[in-house]
């Protein structure tokens, strides 16, 4: 989270990434007596360009847009 606040944001996504990867590795689920493990293949590298898009095409708050004066 550090390396988020330093990065201006920049590193979110792959903060996102290890969060999920994380999770989704440490979680076993019991099916028909055997266990199973989860695989997390993803890569803040893809999630970038997605994350990147959302942030120009994030609408601007309505009170910029209107006239104050």
């Amino acid at each position: 989270m550090l390396l988020t606040i330093i990065t201006l944001g920049i590193y979110l996504p792959w903060f996102v990434v290890k969060l999920y990867k994380y999770v989704l590795e440490n979680t076993i689920m019991k099916v028909g007596g055997s266990e199973v493990r989860f695989d997390f293949r993803g890569s803040g590298a893809e999630l970038f360009g997605t994350w990147i898009i959302g942030v120009i095409l994030k609408p601007r708050p309505v009170f910029l847009d209107t006239n104050l004066g």
